[in-house]
């Protein structure tokens, strides 16, 4: 559905191209995208979106090096036992899980922030969407919605994304994010 709007409105597919380099067109303004044949494309804006492999082109467009990994894990489901569905309601806390970081491997979570500087990209033209952990794609939808609305007009309505602004590796190389210990002091009667 969301491809099929996207054809309507003028919208290029091109699968299994690797994007080589991201570039400003000093000439028509917009931007160049390089693939690794040596084609390029062309647009007024672009969105980044390549998930682990995003570093590089990032660092093309913003000068910082993320602090990006590419894991290997496993995703885990189950079943909430009969009778226990409460514990895991909307608005149910989950501090115990701090109790579990070996059997889990918890090791860093992000969390918020404050002072972030205001959004001081040197390329409005381009839109940087990532870091879901490989879990993106369930929220593909309102991801999509606020990448399309920082193309667009250089806002998300109605989202709070300062937390999320990459000007934040800019003091700290990890970002905001903090480890295990700091959480589990969120918690001290968890311990």
């Amino acid at each position: 559905m969301f491809q099929a709007l996207a054809f309507q409105k003028g919208a290029v597919l091109r699968d299994n191209m690797e994007v080589k380099n991201i570039v400003k067109d000093e000439v028509k303004g917009g931007v160049n995208v390089v693939v690794a044949d040596g084609e390029k494309f062309w647009g007024k804006k672009c969105v980044v979106t390549a998930g682990a492999w995003m570093s590089k082109l990032v660092k093309t467009v913003s000068g910082l090096q993320l602090p990006i990994q590419a894991l290997e894990t496993a995703v885990c489901y189950w079943r909430i036992k009969e009778g226990h569905e409460a514990k895991f309601a909307i608005g149910s806390d989950f501090p115990y899980v701090c109790k579990l970081r070996r059997a889990l491997h918890i090791r860093h979570a992000v969390v918020g922030v404050s002072g972030i500087a205001q959004d001081c990209r040197a390329w409005r033209d381009v839109v940087i969407g990532g870091g879901f952990s490989g879990h993106g794609f369930k929220m593909a939808p309102v991801v999509g919605r606020i990448l399309a609305d920082l193309v667009l007009s250089g806002e998300a309505e109605g989202v709070e994304l300062r937390h999320y602004r990459i000007q934040r590796f800019q003091e700290n190389p990890k970002g905001n994010v903090k480890d295990y210990e700091d959480q589990v002091n969120t918690f001290p009667n968890q311990k």
